[in-house]
């Protein structure tokens, strides 16, 4: 859900990888214990902004390799 996405994107336990010069995909649990992919791009227009592109919800193996790279249990 569009909720899930900004728990995500507002946690201090998530973790981001570039995937180009403007976008990067976040990874992270929300509270409701969905683990998800976060596709972003910068935003040319507000410096600092990003836009949503895409969001899907993480496979269990996909989201024990995320939860390993967090340090753990999350």
């Amino acid at each position: 859900s569009p909720a899930d996405v900004w728990e995500v994107l507002g946690s201090d336990r998530r973790l981001s990888r570039q995937v180009g010069a403007a976008r990067a995909v976040v990874y992270g649990r929300a509270r409701e214990g969905r683990w998800l992919a976060i596709l972003v791009q910068e935003d040319s227009r507000c410096d600092g902004s990003w836009v949503v592109l895409a969001a899907r919800e993480l496979t269990a193996e996909e989201a024990l390799q995320v939860r390993w790279l967090l340090g753990g249990a999350v």
